[in-house]
């Protein structure tokens, strides 16, 4: 099925000091607060347990549309059922690191010693032998 994230974007233009026009563009995805699922997968650094706003094609047409404030909070509000992700260890998707076993990289990685799902602290580290 499809989703969508929801946005801002801007584009600035200026006149820079030598007089040449810029256009500077940005945008910001709309997140929320994590599911259950996201928050074991997004546990950590300062955004964690967020996730993106994931719309169903109705709310997407909604939020394109000319809404009010209380629309807005209605779709801030809204909560894609957790059937309606998947989600699976993978070896990598950042960077280019290449799976040793040539498969792709959205492929299921085992990862041996994984802790289960929302499972922050498996095993407590060791400090001291003594």
């Amino acid at each position: 099925p499809m989703i969508y994230i929801p946005g801002l974007y801007q584009i600035v233009e200026r006149v820079d000091e030598d007089g040449v026009n810029e256009k500077t563009a940005s945008f910001a995805l709309i997140t929320r607060t994590a599911n259950d699922s996201m928050q074991g997968i997004h546990n950590d650094g300062p955004n964690r347990h967020r996730m993106p706003l994931f719309l169903t094609p109705e709310l997407e047409q909604a939020w394109i549309s000319e809404i009010t404030e209380d629309d807005m909070t209605e779709i801030f509000h809204f909560e894609l059922p957790e059937d309606g992700l998947f989600y699976q260890p993978v070896y990598s998707l950042r960077g280019g690191a290449v799976r040793p076993d040539g498969k792709h990289k959205f492929d299921y990685w085992d990862w041996e010693g994984l802790p289960p799902l929302g499972d922050d602290n498996p095993r407590e580290l060791q400090t001291s032998l003594f």
